[in-house]
């Protein structure tokens, strides 16, 4: 009996012991460690629509905005995080008088991640398909779930068009750096609890920005596919991350 008792000793300080590791690891070096995606920002058309998809306590926020993206994660810790993909849409909004974003569908190409973000409140799902691929003047993202196109962004380097004042602000902005609140509801879209999440950078990040073009699909079928029409045209970019970003709810 006392030698079971020392054997489970030992254990529990060994488990303790990679615990602390893991976590001072990922305090000091973060989780996600080099990523590249696709990323634009939108203002939507059907704004009865962007109301109703926006819960209570949810408000609406000054400037409506549509925020979708499509990434492909590279290095990220511990494992068994392994390298994965990730699309997501989300709306912008204002929650105790702070604005930020609530994010509405965030399919992934894993088990792992899916469960972790579940866990924080991300409506994260596993798609049967999620592509990310160099074309040969841009990237393609594609999101396939069940036989249907989800949602696809066609990413075209270099300016096509005159942009509006709008865009050209969102072009000089930092948006793409997601440092604002993310207010999510633990279980994913239901709750009761309404937490807030926060990126933060753990490693000063080196980001490589390559400005263009983007062609938004989002599937007939989803929710969301209102907010904006299919073939919708609208600068973006393309977004190589290297440093270290951990996601963080605030106490």
């Amino acid at each position: 009996m006392r030698k079971v008792i020392i054997s489970l000793v030992l254990v529990l300080i060994v488990v303790g012991a990679v615990l602390f590791s893991v976590n001072s690891e990922l305090s000091k070096r973060g989780m996600f460690r080099q990523f590249h995606g696709i990323y634009t920002l939108v203002k939507p058309t059907n704004m009865e629509l962007y109301r109703s998809l926006l819960p209570a306590p949810l408000e609406m926020p000054e400037r409506p905005l549509v925020s979708i993206f499509t990434v492909d994660y590279v290095k990220v810790y511990p494992w068994p995080m392994t390298r994965y993909q990730e699309a997501a849409i989300s709306l912008r909004c204002k929650y105790n008088g702070e604005e930020g974003w609530h994010v509405k569908t965030m399919p992934v190409t894993k088990w792992v991640p899916n469960w972790g973000g579940r866990h924080l409140g991300f409506p994260k799902y596993v798609a049967d398909e999620i592509t990310l691929q160099e074309t040969g003047q841009g990237w393609k993202g594609e999101v396939k779930q069940a036989g249907e196109n989800k949602l696809s962004l066609d990413f075209t380097l270099g300016n096509m068009r005159g942009l509006t004042a709008d865009e050209k602000a969102f072009m000089k902005s930092e948006a793409f750096k997601m440092e604002d609140p993310i207010f999510l509801f633990v279980p994913p879209d239901k709750g009761p609890t309404l937490q807030k999440v926060m990126l933060k950078q753990t490693v000063d990040p080196q980001r490589i920005i390559k400005q263009g073009m983007m062609k938004i699909t989002i599937g007939s079928k989803e929710p969301w596919a209102g907010l904006v029409p299919a073939g919708t045209m609208i600068p973006g970019i393309f977004l190589e991350y290297k440093g270290g970003a951990i996601l963080v709810p605030p106490k």
